[in-house]
């Protein structure tokens, strides 16, 4: 690959000698120098110039994938002026390409050459043209990540810490925007590197997985790191698109990096830190391996997430052939770590490997220092170069040929130029001329359409004069007209609406005095209604004549020229109406005096044709007007007094006069007052009982005497001055009776009436009221009673026996007492009731006496009851039997001497929970039961059992003696105590006598 590399370039630069000196001698001789510039601009070049390119051709590149921000900086422009980028977008030398945060672009060169750039990028096209040898391409990557792909001719790739310059395919330069590091990592091919600034090292060429890193703010030697690919770090730096480019490209790059094994398999000189054929062999299962664990470590580092993973394994192992070369996540082979260089060890291996190649004549590596190949050639390139000496030969002898060709073919071109010039400069003159001539008819044409254009606008401009003097002249009448228009509209204010007296006459208003200086003036006046009122005109004065009684509207019109204002007013004529009511009439139907209370009747007048209503008034003996009662309208002229109406002092009739909106009549109808005066009653209410009640009615509201004071049953001289009476219409039903008071009871279900008379003892004055009884049959309880609580206390199974604890019922009304019953487990009674208590107090209380559970039974239920029957609501209470044992005959106290013993018979003592006695002298006795014997003062006296159980005196005084039975099966004890009463044995009393 070296060896191609400098073949190449010593071809190269001969050539373009021998093409600079061909250009200056065709030239020189050319016989197109004095041609004009038009036959400049399209001269023609000559297959010789084809082949050798005087000059260079500015080139354009394209983009293409444009993802997310991308922007163009045109030369010479500010940060500022950015273009928004597209595909297909064309750029040029001196462009600059900007990427954003996640957004990335391919630059496309031509087909074999393109550069893909990651995302916060900012790269400038320094020079792009076409030469002899290719497309000459520099970049200038002033951050951000590249990564360069397919075959490039001239290219360049600069940043401020090292130049590149690649012969090979694939390869990514990337700079830290933090510290500016330069770091260049090479898929495929080999990369010239030449760090800026460093003294010693001029250039170092980098091979497949390997890298270097420069540092450009330093020029210690130590900044400069040479060696194999960190993947871990390359990853975790490199943009996701770069990375995917580089996968992709996976059969491009294995083809390559096959060549260049296939090179170090054969004589080709190593790279510096692969001397050692041990590290070489190492080297190229790295070059293998590179592009897995890049996949392996993006997986780790989720670069991508799972799908893409899979897709961007499936794409590059599609254009995989070989088998063995496909990648496989599970089976990849780790890359050997062969050690790194800084820029002093890089330089010393190179210096050794240069001495080597001179000792056995090789020299393949530029001089480290002066970066120039030293001039020790061996026989195999001076061969090389001979027989590149004589193919220049013969291209320089076709290029002669070509050169002759080109010189005959130029000149019969020239003349073909010159004719043509010729022709077409004779054209131009004739087309000159006929524009010329079709300019100045143009000019004599628009000449002739301006002036038509000014008479025209002059007569339209004396027709817009006549319209607007016209308009002029409407708008003055107008205004005049309007301002005539509003002093009319305000002196007709002055017309009002009239309120007239059928007996007023005519009514004149002069017209002369409201529309003073008003020109040519005239009038005209209408009536809706000439029965009513009519209006006529009379020189300068307005006649109003009432006719009757009603309302109706003038129209009046003012006219001044072509201005006329109309105003039309109300006129009311009015009076008070001509005739009274017919007749009166009034009966007091309030017993109390001095109220009233009723209806008055009132015939209306005969004519009501001036008529709205009528009034009625509280009048004296000299029919003089108190006060008002109310008013009526005529359509309905009823009115009830109410009752209770008080009659104010000095009243003692009614009048009633005839009114309308002007006044009331002068005639009138009067009626006298007579003052009913009498007892009456405050209605009982309707009744209703149970069957059984009774039930006091307070009559103290009901009956009330002429002054209307309430007659007091309660009183103590009622029955003085008064007598009660009562009647029953059906007494099997029920019945009223006075006992201390009027009652009512209820005996059957059915309706009656009750009478009740008040007779005054006095006056025999009487007054009566009636109500209905309604008896029903009394309904079961709705409520039943609350909670039910009980503890037995009998200690005998199947017996209870203790207090049983009742909630009242919500509501008792219709309750008379609380019955319990046994009842079984699913809450249903059982036999006759146990007990039955009448609802007294608060809560319900019953001592049970002993009692013995029946049978089946497993709880008390408890309902309310009345007359009727029993309530469907109960409460139940679960039985919980105490059956235990205990004492049936306390112990009496105990006497004995000291030193005495005594045999306690307890036969009769304890009983079991079944009611028999615990028979103590049974044989069976201890195999059931234990007893403790205690005393609380032994010194005084103890209990013993000793084949019986004995008691013993030990010193006077009292001790307690407890005996406690224990139920070995169940644990269950009773116990009994009593008294030990101790005493000192009394002396011999001797009895001396005589017999």
């Amino acid at each position: 690959m070296v060896n191609k590399r400098l073949l190449f370039s010593g071809v190269g630069v001969c050539t373009i000698l021998f093409a600079i000196m061909l250009v200056f001698f065709y030239s020189n001789s050319s016989p197109t120098s004095k041609l004009s510039e038009e036959s400049k601009a399209t001269k023609v070049i000559s297959p010789k110039e084809e082949v050798l390119a005087q000059e260079s051709i500015l080139s354009t590149a394209t983009l293409e994938n444009i993802k997310g921000e991308v922007y163009i900086i045109k030369k010479d422009s500010n940060d500022e002026e950015q273009i928004k980028a597209s595909n297909e977008t064309k750029l040029v030398q001196g462009d600059r390409i900007v990427t954003k945060q996640d957004s990335s672009v391919r630059i496309v060169f031509n087909t074999d050459q393109k550069t893909l750039l990651g995302e916060n990028s900012n790269v400038i096209i320094k020079e792009l043209h076409d030469t002899n040898i290719g497309l000459h391409t520099v970049l200038t990557q002033v951050s951000g990540s590249l990564m360069s792909m397919g075959k490039h001719d001239d290219y360049t790739v600069e940043t401020d810490g090292m130049t590149v310059t690649p012969n090979g395919t694939n390869f990514y330069v990337t700079i830290d925007p933090t510290t500016q590091q330069t770091t260049i990592f090479v898929a495929s091919g080999i990369v010239s590197a030449r760090p800026q600034g460093n003294q010693g090292l001029k250039q170092v060429d980098i091979y497949p997985s390997q890298q270097i890193s420069v540092n450009p703010q330093s020029n210690n030697d130590h900044d400069i790191t040479y060696g194999t690919v960190d993947i871990p770090t390359l990853v975790s730096i490199a943009d996701p698109v770069i990375l995917e480019g580089l996968l992709k490209n996976k059969a491009e790059i294995d083809k390559e990096n096959q060549e260049l094994v296939e090179e170090l398999n054969g004589n080709t000189t190593p790279p510096p830190l692969l001397s050692d054929p041990a590290l070489l062999r190492e080297y190229l299962s790295n070059i293998q391996n590179m592009l897995g664990n890049l996949v392996l470590e993006a997986s780790k580092q989720n670069k991508f997430n799972k799908e893409e993973i899979e897709n961007i394994i499936d794409e590059a192992n599609k254009e995989t052939k070989d088998l063995n070369n496909k990648i496989d996540l599970d089976n990849v082979k780790p890359i050997v770590d062969l050690g790194s260089m800084n820029a002093k060890e890089v330089l010393e291996a190179m210096k050794k490997q240069q001495e080597a190649n001179t000792a056995s004549g090789i020299n393949t590596q530029p001089n480290p220092v002066t970066g120039q190949v030293d001039n020790q050639i061996t026989q195999e390139k001076q061969k090389k170069i001979e027989e590149q000496r004589k193919e220049m030969e013969q291209k320089k002898k076709l290029a002669d040929q070509l050169q002759k060709q080109a010189e005959e073919q130029n000149k019969k071109k020239l003349e073909e130029i010159k004719k043509k010039e010729l022709e077409k400069q004779k054209k131009k003159l004739e087309e000159i001329k006929k524009k010329k001539l079709e300019e100045q008819k143009k000019l004599q044409e628009q000449l002739e359409r301006e002036k038509q254009e000014a008479r025209e606008k002059q007569l339209a401009k004396e027709l817009e004069d006549k319209r607007e003097q016209e308009e002029l002249d409407k708008k003055s009448k107008e205004f005049h007209d309007s301002i005539l228009r509003l002093e009319l509209e305000s002196k007709v204010t002055k017309l009002i609406d009239l309120k007239l007296k059928a007996s007023d006459g005519v009514i004149a208003i002069d017209l002369s005095s409201i529309f003073i200086n008003t020109p040519s003036v005239t009038y005209q006046i209408m009536s809706a209604d000439t029965k009513l009122v009519t209006g006529t005109i009379q020189n300068s004065q307005l006649l109003i004549t009432p006719v009757s009684i009603g309302e109706t509207k003038l129209t009046f019109v003012v006219k001044s020229g072509d201005v006329s204002v109309t105003k039309t007013f109300n006129v009311l004529v009015e009076d008070v109406p001509q005739n009274g009511p017919v007749s009166l009439k009034f009966y007091d139907n309030d017993p109390v005096a001095g109220q009233l209370g009723g209806e008055i009747n009132l015939i209306k007048a005969e004519v009501e044709d001036d008529i709205t209503g009528y009034v009625y008034y509280w009048v004296d003996d000299s029919k003089n007007k108190l006060g008002i009662i109310t008013t009526v309208d005529k359509s309905d002229v009823r009115y009830t007094l109410p009752m209770s109406t008080l009659v104010p002092e000095g009243a003692t009739g009614i009048l009633a006069v005839s009114r309308n909106q002007t006044g009331e009549s002068s005639a009138y109808s009067y009626v006298l007052i007579n003052d009913l005066q009498k007892m009456h009653v405050q209605p009982i209410e309707n009744q209703k009982l149970m069957v059984g009640q009774t039930k006091l009615i307070d009559l103290s509201q009901t009956f009330i005497d002429v002054t209307g004071g309430f007659i007091d049953s309660n009183d103590s001289l009622f029955y003085h001055n008064y007598q009660f009476e009562e009647e029953t219409s059906n007494e099997e039903v029920g019945r009223g009776y006075v006992d201390g008071g009027f009652h009512i009871e209820g005996n059957q279900p059915g309706t009656t009436q009750i009478t009740i008379t008040l007779t005054n003892r006095n006056t025999r004055e009487s007054v009566t009221t009636s109500f209905e009884l309604v008896v029903e049959e009394l309904p079961l309880p709705d409520y039943g009673p609350g909670k039910l609580t009980f503890i037995d206390m009998n200690p005998l199974a199947r017996q209870l026996s203790g207090t049983i604890n009742l909630e009242k019922a919500e509501d008792e009304a219709i309750i008379s007492s609380y019955v319990f019953y046994w009842a079984n487990s699913k809450k249903e009674k059982i036999g006759d009731k146990l007990v039955e208590i009448d609802k007294t107090g608060e809560n319900m209380t019953y001592s049970l006496p002993p009692t013995d559970i029946v049978n089946e039974a497993t709880g008390i239920v408890a309902v309310s009851k009345n007359n009727t029957g029993e309530s469907s609501l109960y409460s139940y209470l679960e039985i919980i039997d105490l059956q235990q044992l205990h004492v049936k005959t306390p112990i009496e106290t105990q006497r004995i001497l000291v030193n005495e013993t005594k045999l306690l018979d307890l036969s009769q003592t304890f009983i079991d929970e079944t009611g028999e006695l615990v028979n103590i002298n049974d044989d069976l006795f201890y195999e059931k039961y234990d007893i403790e014997l205690t005393s609380n003062d032994e010194e005084v006296g103890r209990a013993y059992d000793d084949g019986g159980f004995h008691i013993e005196g030990s010193l006077s005084g009292v001790a307690t003696i407890t005996i406690k039975l224990i139920d070995k099966q169940s644990g269950e004890s009773v116990s009994t105590t009593f008294e030990l009463v101790v005493e000192e044995k009394l002396p011999p009393i001797f009895i001396i006598g005589t017999l």
